[in-house]
């Protein structure tokens, strides 16, 4: 059963089943429950309930930080924003989890995102609870131990969330059903010790048809790289006429379903160093030579 409210002229729906859902008259979640019966004396048709599926729902954010000295203190970030029914849910759920296997729960997460080893230096936490606005936020700080002065060559890598919510199909005899939510975007922030270990960047792709809004871009500013994607849906399904169209813009955002940068510690020292002893080898090699061509 859902409760209609009339207000100020205009009617409100709640789900009174919802278990740690917040939010006020105007931020609250309303799912997608269709049409609906209204229960009164006089009687009414089928009504339309209202339903918002364009609304922000969540953002997720990695900042991985390779600033300091030393690569033991090479430190990612994980930042988790959830609005509206994704709020209510994740609220739920963190309170319903034992705090140590919650922590180990997102910590294999975070590995599996980044294919890293890392150790919990803070656990997931909550550090927002908007009960108004209904908006939770939480954070989590790990360690990356497999990355060493050695691998500064090396690159990471890290999948982007949004690509994954929108199917696809190998047949186009059916329409298929978008499984965007609302809004998502995912941010990855990446901090070099010296700007002169980043990559310069400035690019952007949108995609925009009648069933979503993608936006993607990479920029460089000082020290550091911004990854960003986000998408909207515009429609929660495709008929099936339509269904070549919206797989060819589908990949392209598979295209970039995965973010690649080069992790470097900014230890110069070594590298000048090496450079020296390689400048010395090569005079000491000279002079042989020239000994050896005087008296040959």
């Amino acid at each position: 059963m859902i409760v209609r409210i009339e207000f100020n002229q205009k009617d409100y729906y709640f789900d009174p089943t919802i278990k740690k859902q917040a939010g006020d008259l105007f931020n609250n979640a309303t799912l997608d429950y269709g049409y609906g019966l209204i229960l009164s004396k006089a009687g009414h048709s089928l009504k339309k309930l209202p339903h918002d599926f364009k609304r922000k729902v969540f953002s997720l954010k990695h900042i991985f930080d390779f600033s300091k000295t030393s690569s033991e203190d090479n430190l990612l970030t994980i930042r988790r924003s959830f609005y509206a029914h994704r709020a209510d849910n994740m609220r739920y759920y963190l309170n319903s989890k034992e705090r140590e296997l919650l922590s180990n729960e997102f910590l294999k997460y975070a590995k599996d995102d980044a294919d890293l080893d890392l150790t919990i230096v803070r656990p997931i936490t909550i550090v927002k609870d908007d009960s108004v606005q209904n908006i939770l936020e939480t954070e989590e700080i790990y360690t990356i131990e497999n990355l060493t002065d050695a691998d500064h060559n090396r690159t990471v890598q890290v999948p982007t969330t949004i690509y994954m919510d929108f199917p696809t199909t190998a047949t186009d005899i059916h329409p298929i059903r978008i499984d965007l939510d609302g809004g998502i975007a995912h941010e990855i922030e990446v901090i070099y010790k010296d700007k002169r270990d980043v990559p310069k960047y400035d690019e952007e792709k949108i995609v925009e048809n009648p069933w979503f809004f993608y936006r993607d871009t990479v920029s460089t500013k000082e020290n550091k790289i911004w990854f960003r994607s986000s998408a909207v849906p515009h429609s929660r399904f495709v008929e099936s006429k339509d269904l070549k169209t919206y797989l060819a813009d589908v990949e392209q955002l598979r295209q970039r379903n995965t973010s690649n940068f080069p992790y470097k510690t900014g230890n110069y020292a070594s590298i000048y160093k090496m450079a020296g002893n390689m400048a010395l080898s090569a005079s000491f090699i000279f002079i042989i030579m020239l000994f050896l061509v005087k008296f040959q």
